[in-house]
């Protein structure tokens, strides 16, 4: 294995594995993501077959004896009452079916509360705002599942346009880039402890028993096996890296535990970041702010509007109460009450700022639609137009309109905008409103988040609710953490009894040859680190490791020529990418290209710079355990290269 990995034949080879590892590691995401593109969207009529057979399936658990009344409760106000849904309403019963998920979920029915989240997907799928619902169904309203929340985030941000401001975006990216980055860096230094201490954590894992009281190979299949137990709990895949890491700290150095240690405390603070972020969008702590989300989605209950109205009569009136208000009121038919609403945003100076002015002249059309009146729905989607050109809601909305007007040029014309600024939703509102009505065609621009996120931040009673509400989250998603925790300080006082009773020791890998330096088997050098034939050659060469004294001398002989900075900056940065490539300046300035272009994606707004998440096939990240897998041999293939140039 040795001769194999520093020869350059098979350095080349080693090469060659890593790029099929990394080029499998694609595939596996490609093929994820067009598995997932190949469900098709569900129409008004799939729609309620859907909830059809949701309805029977909970029907059955009704005879079986087990009780969903929740399911029953939802399904049966939904049947009762969205049956007959337009264009506006099908996110609505994408809403529905997520909150019913959640609660099949919490119900421990977690197969009929997948099926009800792929079908809101597929009910709404280009809606921004059922991303964030499903990220929240992922942060515990259903399951604690951060990685799948992640993914919904940056889903919501592609598909949000002009409601969606800078700090938003920032925060969402940045959390996305620490938990993908953290998981890779945790899978790739799992991968790398494994391959340097398994020898050692092996040996000294037959120790614990007795000779001869189990087959050896049992024994390795069981030590193998343990730390791969958190699995059979449902535990993701970077809990079992991080039991590896723990496990082969006792053989790991002081750097290694730090950077493990670093990476877990990233990882375990990310719930609480996630729910932070979540609370501040969804915010259960604010009733008031609760109420506008539930209205934006479409779900909302008589004593949120209690709330709403009642917030109304404060003055001045906060604009996204009175904007949620005139969107019930539309909903329910009060046209007139409706229209007062739209008056006192209309008087309101703050509203007289884009992304407020396009939002509240876009409804107001939508209001004259439903009275009848063309021509006055016309000129308030004109000037939300002239507001912003931006929305692709107004655009199809006034495609509509001089449709109904029978100017089917400006219609079309209009129509092309539309699908010019986003083909897909277009494509989707098309499909859905076909043989409605134009009152049920049209569709509305939801309550802009920055209204939103100012609430939670400059309110300070508020911003202390939602704090405390996400602290809350953060110990509920951290409750596996605490049982782990517990175990971890379990299994410690086991190997603290054997160690007390002379069962276990702790070997040390030689810093030579790589072999176990175990005081039960060798007789112990006087240096720690080299096991007994290491040392008496290392005595023999004068008390100095040749391999040392070599690296040494080319290492000062590169620092006086003063080429090769960048690559050993590199290889602190990226391991082995430096020696790799022989410490090239093109390293460094690589670096900096890709640290620019990262700083690029957290700032850019929507539409530029937005990362691709791969998709994950069978719920199992394939593709980056791949990547780690390939990264990993790149970094085993640079290093032999470096210490190769001094072999050779």
């Amino acid at each position: 294995m040795r001769l194999f990995l520093f020869s350059a034949a098979g350095r080349q080879r080693w090469a060659c594995i890593a790029a099929l590892m990394l080029a499998l590691g694609a595939g596996f995401s490609g093929r994820a993501q067009e598995e997932a593109a190949a469900a098709p969207p569900l129409t008004d009529a799939a729609a309620r077959a859907a909830i059809e057979q949701a309805w029977d399936a909970a029907r059955e658990t009704v005879v079986s004896g087990r009780d969903p009344s929740a399911l029953e409760q939802n399904l049966a106000s939904l049947r009762q009452s969205q049956w007959e849904a337009g264009i506006r309403d099908l996110p609505l019963i994408a809403a529905a079916l997520i909150r019913t998920a959640a609660d099949q979920a919490r119900k421990g029915q977690t197969s009929s509360a997948e099926r009800l989240l792929d079908w809101s997907r597929r009910l709404a799928p280009h809606q921004a705002d059922f991303h964030l619902a499903r990220a929240c169904y992922w942060l515990g309203a259903g399951k604690m599942d951060p990685a799948a929340a992640g993914r919904e985030y940056l889903q919501f941000l592609r598909k949000s346009r002009q409601d969606f401001d800078w700090s938003l975006r920032f925060l969402a990216r940045l959390l996305w880039i620490v938990l993908w980055t953290g998981w890779v860096a945790l899978s790739v230094l799992a991968l790398a402890l494994l391959a340097r201490y398994l020898r050692v954590y092996m040996h000294d894992f037959h120790h614990l028993f007795p000779a001869g009281f189990l087959p050896r190979g049992l024994i390795t299949a069981l030590g193998l096996v343990l730390p791969l137990v958190p699995l059979m709990f449902g535990a993701p895949l970077w809990v079992v890296a991080g039991v590896w890491i723990a496990v082969l700290s006792l053989y790991s150095r002081t750097s290694e535990r730090v950077i493990a240690l670093a990476l877990l405390a990233a990882i375990g603070g990310l719930p609480y970041l996630h729910a932070l972020y979540a609370h501040l969008l969804a915010a259960p702590a604010d009733p008031v702010l609760a109420a506008v989300l539930h209205v934006r989605r479409g779900v909302y209950s008589e004593a949120e509007v209690k709330a709403l109205l009642a917030e109304a009569a404060s003055d001045p009136a906060p604009l996204d109460v009175l904007l949620a208000l005139a969107s019930v009121h539309e909903r329910q038919g009060r046209i007139e009450e409706a229209g007062k609403d739209f008056q006192r945003l209309l008087a309101d100076t703050r509203s007289q700022s884009s992304p407020y002015q396009e939002v509240i002249y876009n409804n107001l059309g939508n209001l004259w639609v439903t009275a009848g009146d063309h021509r006055q729905a016309l000129a308030s989607y004109k000037a939300a137009a002239l507001a912003n050109p931006l929305p692709v809601e107004v655009a199809y909305n006034l495609s509509q309109v001089y449709r109904a007007l029978l100017d089917m040029a400006q219609g079309d014309s209009w129509n092309n905008r539309a699908a010019a600024i986003d083909s897909a939703r277009v494509d989707e509102w098309g499909e859905a409103s076909t043989g409605l009505p134009l009152a049920r065609r049209v569709v509305q621009i939801p309550i802009p988040l920055p209204l939103l996120w100012a609430r939670a931040l400059l309110d300070t009673p508020r911003a202390e609710a939602v704090r405390q509400a996400s602290w809350r989250e953060w110990a509920r998603g951290m409750s596996f953490w605490v049982f782990s925790l517990v175990l971890v300080a379990a299994g410690l006082g086991v190997v603290l009894g054997w160690s007390l009773a002379g069962r276990l020791t702790v070997s040390r890998p030689c810093t030579s040859c790589g072999q176990p330096v175990c005081p039960r088997c060798h007789h112990l050098s006087k240096d720690p680190n080299l096991c007994s034939p290491c040392y008496h050659v290392f005595r023999a060469q004068g008390g100095i490791d040749p391999r040392v004294k070599l690296v040494r001398k080319a290492y000062a002989r590169r620092f006086q020529e003063g080429w090769h900075t960048a690559g050993l900056l590199a290889s602190v940065l990226v391991p082995g990418s430096g020696h790799l490539l022989q410490g090239s300046t093109g390293i460094g300035i690589a670096l900096l290209l890709l640290a620019s272009g990262w700083i690029a994606a957290l700032l850019a707004p929507a539409g530029v710079w937005r990362p691709e998440v791969p998709a994950l096939a069978d719920g199992l990240p394939w593709g980056w355990l791949a990547a780690a897998a390939g990264y990993l041999v790149l970094v085993m293939v640079g290093t032999a290269s470096y210490v190769a140039q001094f072999r050779d």
